[in-house]
């Protein structure tokens, strides 16, 4: 039993990858649309002046 959980260990620091710069733009521009429509939500949210 101990094997297996240090194998698993094993695999998943080996599947955790470095953040690196191209992979944050690579996220970020597919979230893009989706971050510029909360921004704008909560803007209003803060700004509506009722």
């Amino acid at each position: 039993m101990e094997n297996s959980k240090d194998e698993t260990v094993k695999n998943w620091e080996k599947k955790k990858k470095p953040s690196s710069p191209k992979r944050v733009g690579k996220f970020l521009k597919k979230k893009r649309g989706r971050f510029y429509i909360i921004g704008k939500c909560i803007y209003m949210l803060l700004c509506s002046h009722e």
